[in-house]
């Protein structure tokens, strides 16, 4: 309880990321705001290959260092072919009743090609007033043989101890040893006494990783089709906070415990007043087949979930993947229309889903919405659907990957005005790397004379 009233009227969003030496994006910076002001849905559009995952892939790499957790084992495999490391800074923007900061938070990872991992050489937190004047940082750098750190703050007296340098030594260790964050671990964050500042902005965001920040990449997405899992989303803030990823099999029952089954029959009701109205007709529900205990010997039911139209029920297994993608999203949807402390970051949101519906149900949400949507999307229909300022085109640039459009007038259609431009140019930046269609033609007959040949 002491912990939920400490981050009720936290409000943390996320500003803009600097991308260095990741994926194919060599130097480049995106920017969530506009004049100044962030913006609660920006959708990024672009040819293949240009950046766009890299973006979502950054976001998810925060959320795990946020929550603590070992990153990624693939990461060694994110950082550019040509370079030995990568380094991503986050812009967040912190608001709690009168107080507001801007937080800047950098992050750079080395190959280590033995390993074929990456590990985290430098971490360094930033807070600012709105001012821009430095407040308190934190800055850790290991490399093979030592590390440094520097951990300051403003109100403090000089040279008063925030961390003994046992503390830091030991969570430099650990990150080594188990891939993970520096800063967030938990000894660190408890073991800051003097500093008031810094251990508030440390929890505020570690609880905004783990319990706002849903990213859905191309991964999670996934789960629907190559684990057969639906996932669930269960956020409650009744007497405590809860917030899970559930996993319901949609082609064998799935055994739950019978606490959980409450809040996955909460949360499938809630999800029923949304997608009754995205697909006429249609609830979600399950069938409970068996009751037993589980390994631990606490009450369990097995439970098989099903698609309700007219009274008949269906497992759901049989229904459309943009019909399980949909019943996935709402949940999170749900809580980003109602909670502005919510930012809901999706890979390719428009995969499967009706374009007609798709651009519905994201003007709602750009009109309605409290929290922030990040997505990235191939579907132009959105661009008819958002303003100019809500859409980030990436280009063909590695050093500039990404761009708003200029000189679009408040009476163009940006769809038409996006296609023009990839036709004639126009923007200070290449936004496609043109294709032949002659040249492909040829390729596809090419391909059939080598086989013959071999």
């Amino acid at each position: 309880m002491e912990k939920k009233s400490k981050m009720k009227n936290v409000k943390i969003k996320l500003d803009s990321i600097k991308i260095t030496d990741f994926k194919n994006i060599k130097k480049s910076e995106i920017s969530f705001s506009d004049k100044g002001e962030i913006i609660n849905t920006i959708g990024i559009y672009g040819q293949n290959g240009s950046g766009k995952t890299a973006v979502i892939e950054s976001i998810n790499v925060l959320k795990y260092l946020l929550m603590d957790l070992p990153l990624q084992n693939d990461l060694y495999y994110y950082i550019n072919t040509l370079s030995n490391s990568t380094t991503i800074n986050y812009k967040l923007k912190y608001k709690r009743l009168s107080e507001e900061y801007i937080i800047n938070y950098l992050v750079k990872f080395e190959k280590d090609d033995n390993l074929k991992k990456a590990h985290l050489i430098k971490e360094k937190l930033e807070v600012y007033d709105l001012n821009e004047n430095l407040l308190a940082h934190i800055d850790l750098k290991i490399d093979k043989t030592k590390f440094n750190f520097l951990i300051e703050d403003i109100n403090l007296n000089k040279g008063e101890e925030i961390l003994s340098k046992d503390i830091v030594f030991a969570a430099i260790h650990v990150s080594r040893e188990l891939s993970k964050t520096m800063i967030f671990q938990n000894m660190l964050k408890t073991n800051i006494k003097t500093s008031k500042l810094l251990r508030k902005i440390l929890e505020s965001l570690a609880f905004y990783g783990s319990m706002n920040l849903f990213v859905i990449g191309m991964k999670e997405t996934s789960l629907i089709s190559t684990l057969d899992n639906l996932v669930l989303n269960v956020r409650t803030t009744n007497d405590e906070f809860l917030s899970a990823k559930i996993p319901l099999n949609l082609f064998i029952p799935t055994l739950l415990p019978k606490n959980v089954l409450d809040k996955v029959k909460i949360e499938l009701d809630s999800i029923n007043m949304v997608i009754s109205k995205l697909i006429p007709g249609m609830e979600i529900g399950y069938k409970e087949i068996s009751e037993s205990l589980d390994l631990y010997g606490n009450p369990a039911v097995t439970i098989q979930l099903v698609s309700i139209i007219k009274n008949t029920s269906v497992p759901l297994k049989y229904e459309s993947e943009g019909i399980k993608k949909l019943i996935a999203l709402c949940s999170v949807m749900m809580e980003l229309y109602n909670d502005e402390t919510i930012c809901l970051v999706v890979d390719e949101l428009d995969s499967g889903i009706f374009e007609y519906l798709l651009g519905e149900l994201v003007k709602i949400l750009h009109d309605g919405a409290k929290g922030q949507l990040i997505f990235t999307s191939h579907n132009l229909r959105l661009l008819e659907v958002l303003p100019k300022q809500c859409i980030v085109f990436s280009t063909t640039n590695p050093e500039k990957c990404f761009i708003k459009m200029a000189n679009v007038k408040p009476n163009n259609n940006l769809r038409d005005f996006y296609y023009r431009t990839i036709l004639l140019g126009g923007q200070k930046e290449e936004l496609y790397s043109e294709t032949e269609e002659y040249e492909i033609e040829r390729a596809f007959r090419n391909c059939k004379n080598l086989k013959a040949e071999n």
